[in-house]
């Protein structure tokens, strides 16, 4: 996908573009997961490529293959813990990306990058709050099981390194006391974005309602 995307004409995408993406990539996820928990049982498996590939439904309550093999009695808070982090990392994500837009300029990558984030961060959501478990169906035997959302959130992670190696200056050390500067300016920039966005939200609640008390 990424050699794909690299002949590409680098064109920062529109916001309508990234909004479509996301949707479709949230979506065609979830449209997988709904046909897998239709036509699989639980814990079974269609083989592909014998030993190699197959299309599998396994159920992980605990929210990352990571913890796919601890009992609930190792780590008992760790789901409560991830649905905090995602639900805060899921509210961030927008004003990060707005923040880097407007201080570096659109840029094709980091837009790559962050759509598959976001879209991974909502697809994970979905099945946490609504099913209570991850549905895998991407089966490596003897592997791992995953899916799309696992796919999306590498990928992205890929863009945005991508987007480094292709700007040197942002691999460059300078200095401890440079490096806490841009830091603190990245936190002050995002909670900016998030202040901004939290009062044109109540502006437009409270016009709506004194619309409807009028």
């Amino acid at each position: 996908f990424l050699f794909y995307l690299k002949d590409q004409i680098k064109q920062p995408l529109t916001t309508k573009k990234l909004l479509l993406i996301v949707v479709g990539l949230f979506l065609f996820d979830q449209l997988i997961k709904l046909v897998v928990v239709s036509l699989i049982p639980t814990n079974s498996s269609i083989s592909v490529i014998s030993g190699w590939f197959e299309f599998a439904h396994r159920q992980n309550p605990h929210g990352a293959w990571i913890f796919t093999h601890l009992s609930d009695d190792t780590i008992p808070w760790i789901v409560p813990v991830l649905k905090v982090f995602f639900i805060i990392l899921t509210i961030l994500i927008i004003p990060i990306y707005q923040y880097l837009e407007s201080s570096l300029g659109p840029k094709y990558w980091i837009q790559i990058g962050f759509v598959c984030i976001f879209s991974a961060f909502l697809s994970w959501m979905v099945d946490m709050f609504l099913r209570g478990y991850i549905v895998d169906f991407i089966g490596l035997p003897g592997l791992v099981t995953a899916d799309l959302k696992d796919i999306y959130a590498y990928i992205g992670a890929a863009a945005i390194i991508i987007e480094a190696v292709e700007e040197p200056r942002n691999l460059k050390w300078k200095g401890m006391k440079t490096e806490i500067l841009e830091i603190r300016q990245l936190f002050s920039g995002v909670t900016n974005f998030i202040l901004q966005d939290l009062n044109f939200v109540f502006l437009v609640i409270r016009n709506l309602f004194n619309k409807i008390k009028v």
